[in-house]
Formats: structure tokens, sequence, C-alpha cells
């Protein structure tokens, strides 16, 4: 699954169907976004003023631009090796469980397919 930040124009939508008090859930199924992401966008960036999308699009770019630079710059490549130790003592264990290791059959995970629980048989 992939993470898409609210575009202005859904923050400026997000804005008038307040103003027309309609629910977070409606705002949510017109958007296609989850209730989470619309009730969290909201509690977010909300000032003294209410909820308005020129100040929550600046809001979320100043929290972007505080955020550390390791946490901007995480890709899903270096996320799957930094849970690599974890992933190795499974397989290890797995490998001397059933009779011991297998050079020619070890699993070995594959850091292009997007999940970190697929093995790839080399």
């Amino acid at each position: 699954m992939s993470y898409t930040h609210l575009c202005p124009e859904e923050r400026y939508y997000i804005e008038i169907e307040l103003k027309k008090g309609t629910s977070q859930n409606k705002i949510a199924e017109a958007l296609e976004r989850s209730q989470s992401n619309i009730s969290r966008e909201i509690k977010r960036n909300t000032g003294q003023r209410g909820y308005r999308h020129k100040q929550a699009e600046d809001f979320a770019q100043e929290r972007h631009k505080n955020k550390p630079k390791q946490a901007r710059h995480a890709t899903r490549e270096s996320l799957f090796w930094a849970s690599q130790p974890k992933q190795a003592a499974k397989t290890n264990a797995t490998t001397y469980a059933s009779g011991g290791p297998d050079s020619s059959s070890s699993p070995r995970p594959d850091p292009t397919s997007g999940s970190e629980h697929r093995l790839q048989m080399t």
C-alpha cells in the first residue's frame, strides 16, 4: 500500500465540506481516503479559526521541512534492509530446524519485491 499526501485541492474540499457540516465519513468517501486520514488531517491542521486549507497546507509543509533528513529520505529498500537482522534470525532458525543449511536452495529475501515477508529461492 502506498501513502500519498493530501493535495491542496483535497484540503480545499475538506474545508468547504466542513463548513457545510458534512461528516468526516462522507468527506473520506468522496475523496476515497480513510476516515482516520481525514480525522488526522483536521486534528493536525485546525487553527484558532477552524480548518482552513491554506493554513493546513502551510502546516503540512512546515512539518515536512522540520522532519529529520533520514525520515524524509527513507526508501522501501532502506527500510527493508533495516529489518534484516530479525528476518535473518528467523530464516536461520527455520533452516537449522529443518535439518541444516542447504546452500543450493537457501531462501534469500528479495529487496525489490515490495514485501519483507516474501522469500526468493536461489
